[in-house]
């Protein structure tokens, strides 16, 4: 299982980046009419520039984060408890990283059976 984790914690932010920056070009292309500019081609505007930088780093590194949490609920859902890097990184112990994935996937699943019953209701 820790193969399979290693490669979705791999793969996923690449392809999330990538995503990500084609949507940033997409969305920067509808707003202004125009194809983004490299922001290091000095005849580029330094507004437009800084413009482009913030719309593309702020979508890679949401899509970044949120291809990194896909991973780390997978090994969760798999492993009961978290992945051995954020264990460590957050200095949590074997029992509390287990202790936290369950609850975590606790409360997903109360809220999954909430939305149920709601609809039923």
């Amino acid at each position: 299982m820790n193969l399979a984790y290693k490669a979705l914690a791999t793969a996923l932010p690449i392809v999330a980046s990538v995503v990500a920056s084609k949507v940033a070009d997409g969305t920067w292309k509808i707003t202004t009419g125009r194809s983004a500019q490299n922001p290091d081609d000095p005849e580029v505007g330094i507004k437009e520039a800084a413009a482009f930088a913030l719309l593309s780093g702020a979508a890679v590194g949401v899509a970044k984060m949120l291809a990194n949490r896909q991973a780390s609920h997978f090994y969760m859902k798999n492993n009961g408890m978290l992945p051995p890097e954020l264990t460590k990184r957050l200095g949590l112990t074997e029992e509390q990283s287990r202790a936290k994935a369950q609850a975590k996937l606790a409360s997903e699943g109360n809220r999954k059976d909430a939305k149920k019953a709601a609809a039923k209701a």
